[in-house]
């Protein structure tokens, strides 16, 4: 999509339920899922009721699709096994230097680092 073009509220409304989603596949709490997108408590809460949908024009958007990025891929690369991925996600890595679960927590830094780790992981499949 290019800066020019205008997202429908179909596609909003798609990210919104599919980071919702995401986040309880991959243990997040609202609160923690809230601080990674630079949102309120308030407006997770919101959002998982469906009374609030991201916005294409805020940073949160970019935030959202990277984190389905990440689980898109760990995924993959599991096989889409639920229990490994849970497994995966707390449990130690010593190529990440930590428990992904709490990287992902430290906000985008952190899910950028576990994107790009997953990424060069599905690579290598």
């Amino acid at each position: 999509m290019t800066a020019l073009q205008k997202p429908t509220p179909q596609e909003e409304a798609v990210v919104t339920r599919a980071v919702v989603r995401t986040a309880e596949k991959l243990d997040f709490r609202q609160s923690d899922l809230g601080r990674l997108l630079g949102l309120s408590g308030a407006s997770v809460s919101r959002m998982v009721h469906g009374q609030y949908e991201l916005n294409i024009h805020r940073p949160e958007w970019d935030v959202a699709l990277a984190l389905i990025r990440v689980y898109r891929s760990l995924s993959s690369i599991l096989g889409g096994q639920e229990d490994l991925i849970r497994r995966w996600m707390h449990s130690p890595n010593t190529d990440l230097g930590g428990v992904p679960s709490d990287i992902l927590r430290r906000g985008a830094g952190g899910l950028f680092q576990v994107g790009i780790y997953l990424d060069s992981m599905r690579g290598r499949i």
